[in-house]
């Protein structure tokens, strides 16, 4: 069975949004229906991390990556 965790978190600096983006070098900056998203992996959890104007989303999934992109992709077409 699959787990799928959404986060949001609002900052008030961009900054603080830009570095929480980009916490660790063991990921990958890409772009899932048009929205750039940081992707790591940890053992056997995908995450992706990205910035809707102040709000920072993270999504942490045990789905494989290319059901969670899949995942992702809906919130550019807001």
């Amino acid at each position: 069975m699959a787990s799928l965790h959404f986060q949001g978190m609002i900052l008030f600096q961009l900054e603080a949004a830009n570095l929480a983006l980009e916490q660790n070098k063991d990921g990958e900056l890409i772009e899932i229906g048009g929205i750039r998203v940081y992707r790591s992996s940890n053992m056997e959890k995908n995450r992706f991390v990205w910035i809707d104007g102040m709000t920072v989303c993270s999504l942490t999934t045990t789905c494989n990556a290319k059901d969670a992109e899949a995942v992702v992709s809906t919130f550019g077409e807001q």
